[in-house]
């Protein structure tokens, strides 16, 4: 088991990673507030997309559109760096639903891709 932290400011990022695989993740630190401000005038929310199969698992899929490019109140260069395709603009979290080997729990965070929607972007992360 390997621990990956990431801090900024005054918020960090926590997971734990198996064979290349992250869960357990944990943020602190973060206020509705901050993440307001800097995504718009309201928080993202996240969307559930729909059951998914891996590895033999059932997995819950869900999607949160980081940067809203209609608000004309999200941080400029958070947003210019969105539109021009260098940040993730989407994030694709996955939990476990059932896993019949009984290696993760309900509710586990599986793993997480960030993406983004602008075309011809090479954003692309998997953890």
């Amino acid at each position: 088991v390997k621990e990956v932290r990431v801090k900024r400011g005054n918020m960090q990022v926590l997971m734990e990673v198996v064979n290349q695989i992250g869960y357990r993740c944990l943020v602190e630190g973060v206020e509705a507030s901050t993440i307001a401000n800097v995504a718009g005038s309201t928080p993202p929310k996240m969307e559930f997309m729909g059951i998914e199969n891996s590895r033999g698992m059932v997995l819950r899929h869900w999607r949160l559109n980081t940067v809203d490019m209609d608000d004309e109140n999200a941080d400029p260069t958070l947003k210019a760096m969105a539109e021009a395709g260098m940040v993730p603009n989407v994030i694709d979290y996955f939990d476990v639903d059932t896993d019949p080997r009984e290696i993760f729990e309900p509710g586990q965070p599986y793993k997480i891709v960030m993406t983004s929607t602008v075309e011809g972007a090479k954003v692309y992360t998997e953890k």
